[in-house]
């Protein structure tokens, strides 16, 4: 099972806290305390960012249609992905290797 980012960074939380226990070192627990406060400011960052992409994606389907959706949304992307940062070309532009001799 895959886990979101907020749920990642939640169990990244959990970790720091854990080990926090297992040590005796009162800098060190201060240390892994601290980190796991900020992995959960992060899944709760991240979780935000998940319901506007949400948001975004329904707005789209509301508005233009699945077609719309699908063209700025292609399936596995996410928010911080550019949706023109990959460029897609027929294999019939890319060529072979043996066309050129």
């Amino acid at each position: 099972m895959m886990l979101n980012r907020a749920d990642e960074c939640r169990r990244r939380a959990d970790e720091c806290r854990r080990n926090a226990a297992e040590v005796t070192d009162d800098v060190l627990r201060g240390t892994y305390l601290d980190l796991a406060r900020r992995w959960r400011t992060i899944a709760q960052q991240a979780e935000s960012l998940e319901q506007k992409e949400e948001t975004k994606k329904a707005s789209l389907l509301a508005v233009n249609g699945e077609d719309e959706f699908a063209r700025h949304c292609p399936e596995g992307s996410t928010a911080d992905m550019d949706p023109c940062s990959s460029v897609v070309l027929p294999l019939s532009a890319i060529g072979r290797r043996d066309d050129a001799h």
